[in-house]
């Protein structure tokens, strides 16, 4: 196995896996969370989560973001049950230290599942860092002990949106995204400025002051009008005005930036980054600060790499659960801080365990961009796991890096049970 930078600071080498318990759990929600590819919960969250039990009779959990239809993303709470179901008889006897690493797994490819792998690597984590009692934000090499506090608000009618969002800030957040599709968008987004506005204020410019809001069209807009491809470098509003790219869509978008919105999130589909590029440009030209922050699109550290270089991004969502794990997500927030990209880190609506993960990851220094980061209640009616632990500071709402051993602490028992809608067990 290849050599990997971040280890327990003395890894048990010797420690190996006893028993792996693999189950699908189905979470009551408060509410639900629908975008442009898609409802993305319902009522409820289905997840999957798998425990290592070590030899010395400590489990570590991780927790699979992968949503119930695959709409975002192939993979799914069924099929990754399904995918690691059908690895879990290879895995008694393991050393848990391997784990950390997926790619040494037969029949497993990091690349073509990368939330399956996640889900490993997590579950392996924790279990060595519970053993030697070290924190993941540790082991990361976060330096920060708070970080603020992010929410979602699904699609829904402009009124019904426009209060979930005075709700939140008055709950402390002062970052919110809503999710967009064109036909309601400039009517939502108004609508949701125009209450802000009556709360924050604004600014000389008309932009909102002590408040960010973003915006995610989750690649629902039309973005090129020919073939798509890789953007040059030199792509601008020419784009435009030639015909290659959707004008409509671009004017759109700006038209919102005018309104207030600060981040604009993966607005055309991953690949378009001719469109992408042409919308930056034309913020640029309206002198606008607005940054176009790509989601879909970072399936992997080169290609976030590329599309920023490629002039299609200001800056990435990482999701570790879409790169593959936390040690991807490490390695990539620092990659494109080295580029002098904007970061944000992004959830999928987890259970408590994948929140203390997130909180761990959005503590990283390269992270500049407040992302999808609240405690898992405010989504979740019920939760096996403890939730993060927040605090506010001068009225913002921050939520603080979990230091405990592991990345979480363990999950309530009777609630695992009686939550589970599916259950494999191996042991040797």
């Amino acid at each position: 196995m290849a050599e990997r930078q971040h280890r327990p600071s003395s890894p048990p080498a010797g420690l190996r896996v006893e028993r792996v318990d693999i189950r699908r759990l189905r979470l009551p929600l408060l509410e639900s969370l629908d975008a442009a590819h898609g409802p993305t919960t319902g009522s409820h969250r289905e997840l999957t989560v798998v425990a290592l039990t070590g030899d010395s009779g400590v489990s570590g959990w991780g927790e699979c973001a992968a949503l119930a239809t695959p709409g975002y993303w192939h993979e799914t709470a069924s099929s990754t049950f399904t995918t690691l179901a059908g690895l879990a008889a290879g895995l008694p006897g393991r050393r848990v230290l391997d784990l950390t690493d997926p790619s040494t797994v037969d029949g497993l490819d990091p690349a073509q599942r990368p939330m399956a792998a996640a889900t490993l690597e997590m579950a392996a984590l924790d279990l060595l860092l519970k053993v030697e009692d070290q924190s993941l934000a540790d082991w990361l090499g976060c330096s920060r002990s708070v970080v603020p506090a992010g929410a979602t608000v699904g699609l829904g009618p402009a009124a019904a949106v426009s209060e979930r969002v005075a709700e939140l800030a008055t709950a402390g957040y002062r970052r919110v995204k809503v999710k967009i599709v064109p036909d309601t968008a400039l009517t939502v987004v108004t609508a949701v400025t125009e209450r802000l506005a009556t709360m924050f204020g604004v600014d000389a410019r008309g932009r909102l002051q002590g408040f960010e809001l973003h915006v995610d069209g989750n690649g629902g807009y039309a973005g090129r009008t020919g073939d798509k491809g890789v953007a040059s470098r030199a792509i601008d509003s020419r784009a435009i005005e030639g015909g290659a790219v959707d004008a409509a869509a671009v004017a759109a978008l700006v038209g919102m930036a005018r309104l207030g919105v600060q981040v604009i999130e993966q607005p055309f589909a991953p690949g378009d980054e001719v469109a992408a590029a042409a919308l930056r440009s034309a913020l640029i030209e309206a002198d606008l600060t607005t940054l176009v922050m790509a989601d879909e699109a970072a399936t992997s550290i080169a290609c976030a790499r590329d599309v920023f270089a490629a002039g299609a991004a200001d800056g990435m969502v990482v999701k570790p659960s879409r790169l593959g794990g936390l040690e991807s997500a490490r390695r990539a927030i620092a990659n494109l801080a080295a580029d002098g990209a904007a970061v944000a880190v992004g959830g999928m609506v987890e259970s408590a365990l994948g929140r203390h993960s997130l909180a761990a990851v959005a503590a990283l220094e390269g992270v500049t961009v407040t992302g999808d980061l609240s405690p898992a209640r405010r989504w979740l009616r019920d939760d096996p796991w403890p939730d993060v632990d927040t605090i506010e500071i001068d009225g913002v709402l921050h939520v603080v890096v979990p230091t405990g051993p592991g990345v979480a602490p363990p999950p309530d028992p009777d609630k695992i049970a009686a939550y589970t809608i599916e259950h494999q067990s191996t042991s040797r």
